[in-house]
């Protein structure tokens, strides 16, 4: 369990959402592609880039809490069992 855990952790780091490794991975490669053509990415929108992906991680935390507290307080006040276990009529 905590290997599967580790690795789906690992996975998602890589995504490219600039506060996390894939993210810094894909802005290297966009300041990379920038630069063969003569452009640079200044200070400010690296910046900008990075707050962005601060909020986008904020914002899927606040989500998938949120989903998991509705989840627990629905199955703790519903005392009906499923249909699957009730016995047939």
């Amino acid at each position: 369990m905590l290997g599967f855990l580790s690795l789906n952790l690992g996975i998602f780091n890589l995504f490219p959402i600039p506060v996390l490794d894939g993210g810094a991975i894909f802005l290297l490669l966009l300041e990379g592609l920038l630069a063969t053509i003569g452009l640079k990415l200044s200070m400010t929108v690296r910046e900008r880039i990075q707050q962005v992906g601060f909020v986008m991680v904020i914002l899927l935390m606040v989500f998938v809490i949120s989903n998991d507290v509705v989840k627990l307080f629905s199955r703790g006040s519903s005392n009906s069992k499923p249909a699957a276990t009730e016995p047939a009529k």
